[in-house]
């Protein structure tokens, strides 16, 4: 959602063809740098150092395996989303010029126009419009089932194109900065609620041995995790920028530096995390231990190898 609500914008700042340009450049190059150079390496460390990596690199590539893996699905995912939409705004121009009485398009609507925000019962008609497409969708794609190869889980994709398209609408309409504080607050207790409930669906389902009829097919846990997961996603979604609003809205200076190497650390962190791990886990502590002296490590670690690889001339306008 949040990357659409940003997408309208920077079409209508740049035109069509910078937008594009831009978008492949910040999506589509890390996309190939991070399948093709940085998780081959990952997968080379968790597989325990798999005899000489020219010979496991020459294999890997040829499995055609290693797209959008890791977290760059979700960069695979948005740079589809993108260059649908920057389709749709041409034909919408061209179907505009051959009919100009038709006038009423969403992309003539003025961004700083305030529009009222959906109603309590628009939200509960989504949520569970939601969960019964999303159901019937994972009786042939469980969740978890992953579309080779592209690696994308497509038993989620309703939630990402519904939710790509809410944030495009929220955009135009001002919706997502004018969320009233009692609806924000509202929809944080459903979300509390939506996840104390979890473990009393998942007994109650009959326990974690049925994990796999919440996942997908015609069974009724399917339904309710559908709808659990879709109530959860707006509940986060409506609360989530309202509590940023009232209690996160400043950037010191350390937050400031560190929101600019976001982007790359989200990129490195796997190489880093793996890496580690694999140097660490011959160490003889109680896991829980082990897991604390490697998050207050690698942290500050992925932080600091992304502001050195930053530096490096043409990075920035990647990254």
């Amino acid at each position: 959602m949040i990357a659409g609500y940003f997408t309208p914008g920077s079409y209508d700042r740049k035109g069509a063809g910078p937008f594009l340009r831009d978008r492949l450049v910040r999506l589509g190059i890390p996309l190939l740098i991070y399948d093709s150079l940085i998780q081959p390496v990952v997968v080379y460390i968790a597989a325990g150092f798999p005899g000489a990596y020219g010979k496991f690199y020459t294999t890997y590539l040829l499995t055609l395996s290693g797209i959008g893996q890791g977290p760059v699905w979700f960069i695979e995912a948005l740079l589809f989303f993108v260059m649908l939409y920057a389709l749709w705004r041409r034909l919408n121009l061209k179907w505009s010029q051959v009919h100009p009485l038709v006038t009423a398009s969403t992309e003539s609507i003025n961004p700083a126009r305030v529009h009222p925000y959906p109603t309590t019962r628009a939200i509960l008609l989504y949520i569970v419009g939601l969960a019964l497409i999303t159901f019937v969708i994972r009786i042939w794609f469980p969740f978890g089932s992953w579309f080779p190869p592209l690696n994308q889980n497509l038993g989620e994709f309703p939630q990402y194109i519904s939710m790509f398209i809410l944030g495009l609408i929220a955009y135009r309409c001002g919706w997502l900065t004018h969320i009233p504080n009692a609806v924000g607050k509202r929809w944080f207790w459903v979300a509390l609620i939506d996840l104390v409930l979890f473990i009393p669906l998942v007994i109650l389902g009959g326990g974690p041995l049925s994990i796999g009829y919440f996942l997908g097919g015609l069974h009724w846990q399917a339904l309710v995790y559908a709808l659990w997961e879709a109530s959860l996603v707006v509940a986060i979604s409506i609360s989530l920028p309202v509590l940023f609003r009232q209690r996160w809205n400043r950037q010191g200076r350390l937050a400031k530096d560190l929101a600019s190497s976001v982007y790359t650390v989200y990129l490195i962190h796997p190489l880093i995390l793996v890496g580690f791990s694999y140097t660490f886990h011959v160490v003889a502590l109680y896991p829980l231990l082990k897991f604390g002296i490697a998050v207050l490590i690698t942290f500050p670690l992925c932080f600091m190898v992304s502001l050195v690889i930053r530096k490096i001339p043409l990075v920035n306008r990647v990254l």
